[in-house]
């Protein structure tokens, strides 16, 4: 099996700093192992998850990749002939998606936080996410507002699809041609709030962090975009734009607990 491996330096298994590093990994059965130098030669110790192969859980430097993690006294490595991709990083519960291949060249499922649907019927954008079930004013079981795990998922998913529909609004009015870098838009995001954003919806379904993302190169230039607009079902509205003629509004957006 593949897996990420840490490095704590200068702490003990069980210590405090050792179960705070713990906790943002999410994931119980951890393996510890003291070692005299770990990557940037201090002593500490060396955590990962190999069920069944614990022997695997050590610091080899001509068998594997390391980087420090930004702002935290930790590292994180794999072994270079076997890195982690998405069936070994994949959470117990994710949500439903579809697959998009990152920088490693491995498909990925993004999970669709907004679904479109065009037929005879309507068309317009439903989120996906799961939601609480409520009560309306009369008594009426109703959907309700989104999970508290999902409020953060569905706060950035909702920020990105106002981003690209004002995008894509404001291209449509100025030429035919979508594609137009120099549209002037209201709404802007900056690089760290792009890549984050992208970051966001994958390790809602995988344990990813930053750190992992950058050592395994699943983000290039390209790769958040369209994880993004993966999760806001974009290619499906595209697509049927070009069969239909959109609604004189525009696309409706169907948002939890309306």
């Amino acid at each position: 099996m593949a897996a990420f491996l840490y490095f704590l330096p200068k702490v003990q298994a069980g210590s405090p700093d050792a179960v705070r590093a713990l906790d943002a990994i999410d994931r119980p059965g951890y393996t510890f192992r003291g070692v005299n130098a770990g990557p940037g030669g201090d002593p500490g110790q060396v955590v990962g998850y190999f069920h069944g192969h614990e022997a695997r859980v050590r610091y080899a430097p001509g068998e594997q990749q390391w980087r420090k993690i930004p702002g935290v006294d930790a590292w994180v490595g794999f072994y270079t002939a076997d890195p982690p991709g998405p069936d070994d990083l994949v959470r117990p519960d994710p949500l439903p998606g579809v697959p998009v291949t990152l920088g490693d060249g491995r498909d990925w499922i993004v999970p669709v936080l907004l679904a479109w649907r065009g037929d005879e019927d309507g068309a317009g954008f439903q989120w996906q996410l799961p939601r609480r079930t409520d009560l309306d004013d009369e008594g009426r079981w109703v959907p309700g507002d989104v999970v508290p795990r999902y409020r953060e998922l569905f706060a950035q998913g909702q920020r990105w699809f106002d981003y690209i529909t004002q995008r894509f609004t404001a291209k449509a009015d100025e030429s035919d041609d979508v594609d137009d870098p120099d549209a002037t838009v209201e709404i802007t995001l900056d690089t760290q709030e792009y890549f984050d954003t992208a970051l966001a919806v994958l390790s809602a379904n995988y344990r990813l962090g930053r750190a992992e993302v950058a050592l395994l190169g699943l983000f290039d230039d390209d790769v958040p975009g369209r994880v993004l607009n993966t999760a806001v079902d974009f290619p499906t509205f595209q697509a049927w734009l070009q069969k239909k003629t959109p609604p004189a509004s525009g696309p409706i957006v169907d948002g939890p607990g309306d």
